[in-house]
């Protein structure tokens, strides 16, 4: 594979001066206003730190959430999908806004009303202290893994850049600067900087994303409309698949159906919206819950949507482009086209000197340099909902000090993650997609059951959060070792992971529910044998 031209290692060399720059100023800014948090009664440093003070501008947040929803994952794996010209990936955008409505009319108007700076606050109201801190442990845990497999997608397409092939060595070196880089920088600007800095990386994948489909479309020979035309003939064993029949449902081993959208798909985005301390950071940092509500619609209705359908069609257009004028990667008669490096390879190779620089900073943007958002929300979870309470009288500044410490400690152990994830992904044999998404359901089905249940039953016993949540992960665990009838060599595929999450996911609220019931029963009980 060609080697990056002088001027693509210009510009991906200026986006990290522009990033560095960013930095700089935002982390000057969070010490003014740290200083002056600690001389007024109106905010604290540790409020400053980990939620702004929430007084963070509504679109910025919009554009945050865009940032820290979507990844390398995206911008590798939605290209990767369209390609293949099974589109249902799009039906995932059903579930987007069906978990961001019950997210803005359940969950938000709840975490402003109680005045919670994470949402596992919630969890101590409805089961006790023990549920609070376990879940908190739980996304944690939760968010290590998806952070690091984002961290590792990221890894991928640089080592491809920069040695022509993928190999454990390059990639550990990549996962160890992406990390000490992403550290380094979230310690220094907090909450604020990191919705900041996510601002700018929107600005910079989308961009990226603009640049590489011109330049797609400049290389297909004829008009706009026959290239896509052209992109949208495939070959007879190629059908191309926009939303697939209702009957696709019964198929238990595809990821996206109809039902999958609206089931499993709009469970794990909300569970990611509004249970997932990582995004729900960027709601709580808005000025009231109708602002939150209105960042949180804005981003999935008006700016994802047409994101996620750009990077698809980005996708088919890389498939008409490679079939037709360079049938040495791709036989124009083989089957569909589902090769996450197809992008890489038309950067490199196929355009204009400096589009694989852009490619490559739009990657770092959407992956490895977005993971400070990732690392502040998981320090503002450890903070508040496991050391503060186990030291009842820690100051604010000791707090963001610590808050600094548990950042270094996460960056090694999600490193330490992103490494593993070299040898998971290549033993799965999943999609880019399906492998992101399907590393986060170990600890959303506990986590969304447990939720689910606080907002159904508002008082529960505490033991059954502390049964609930390994409960979901393990129901998953098992779920995954499950085989269904499907079109393989073998004739069975695993189940798809959003039947495992709802499998979980049931488990989970099964054993809350359960507990109720019981606990409703017993004084009756003890009533009833009293003389």
């Amino acid at each position: 594979m060609p080697a990056l031209r002088t001027a693509d290692v210009l510009v991906l060399v200026g986006y990290l001066l522009l990033l560095i720059a960013t930095g700089i100023v935002l982390a000057l800014r969070a010490r003014r206003r740290a200083a002056n948090a600690r001389t007024t009664t109106s905010t604290s440093p540790a409020r400053e730190y980990f939620l702004a003070s929430r007084s963070m501008p509504t679109w910025a947040v919009a554009l945050s959430i865009l940032a820290t929803a979507q990844s390398a994952a995206t911008f590798l794996g939605a290209p990767q999908q369209g390609a293949s010209g099974d589109l249902r990936y799009l039906l995932g955008n059903l579930g987007v806004i069906l978990a961001a409505l019950v997210t803005c009319l359940v969950f938000l108007p709840t975490y402003y009303r109680h005045n919670l700076q994470t949402p596992y606050q919630l969890l101590e109201l409805a089961f006790g202290p023990g549920t609070r801190r376990l879940a908190s442990a739980w996304y944690l845990l939760g968010r290590l893994m998806a952070s690091g497999a984002r961290v590792y997608i990221g890894a991928v397409p640089f080592c491809l850049a920069l040695t022509g092939e993928v190999t454990p060595h390059g990639l550990l070196i990549a996962v160890a600067a992406f990390m000490l880089f992403g550290a380094l920088f979230t310690i220094a600007s907090g909450a604020r900087g990191a919705i900041w800095t996510d601002v700018v990386q929107v600005a910079v994948y989308l961009g990226a994303l603009a640049v590489i489909t011109l330049v797609v479309l400049n290389r297909l020979p004829g008009t706009t409309l026959e290239a896509l035309h052209s992109a949208l003939d495939r070959p007879a064993n190629a059908p191309l698949i926009i939303l697939g029949p209702l009957t696709d449902s019964a198929d238990l081993w595809r990821t996206f159906t109809p039902l999958t959208a609206i089931t499993g798909v709009a469970l794990l985005n909300l569970a990611f919206f509004a249970m997932d301390q990582d995004l729900t950071q960027r709601l709580l940092a808005c000025k009231s819950a109708a602002h939150a509500t209105r960042s949180l619609l804005f981003s999935a209705v008006a700016v994802t949507l047409p994101v996620v359908a750009g990077f698809v069609t980005l996708g088919l257009l890389l498939s008409s482009y490679f079939r037709q004028l360079d049938p040495s990667l791709i036989n124009p008669a083989a089957a569909p086209i589902a090769d996450d490096r197809l992008l890489v390879l038309f950067a490199l190779a196929h355009s204009p000197a400096g589009v694989a620089g852009l490619m490559l900073a739009g990657v770092l943007a959407a992956g490895p340099a977005g993971i400070n958002s990732s690392l502040n929300a998981m320090a503002s979870s450890f903070i508040t909902d496991l050391y503060r309470p186990l030291r009842p009288r820690t100051t604010d500044a000791q707090a963001v000090r610590a808050g600094r410490v548990a950042i270094l400690v996460i960056g090694l152990l999600m490193a330490g993650f992103a490494a593993l994830c070299v040898l998971w992904h290549r033993a799965g044999n999943l999609s880019i997609i399906d492998f992101a998404m399907s590393v986060m359901i170990y600890a959303y089905a506990g986590l969304a059951g447990v939720f689910l249940a606080a907002v159904a039953f508002r008082k529960l016993p505490p033991l059954a959060g502390l049964i609930a949540l390994p409960a979901g992960t393990l129901t998953v665990i098992l779920l995954g070792t499950v085989s269904v009838p499907a079109p393989t060599p073998t004739g069975h595929a695993p189940l798809a992971w959003p039947w495992q999450l709802v499998g979980g996911t049931l488990v989970a609220f099964a054993v809350c529910a359960i507990a109720r019931v019981a606990s409703n029963r017993t004084p009756n009980t003890q009533a009833k044998s009293q003389p």
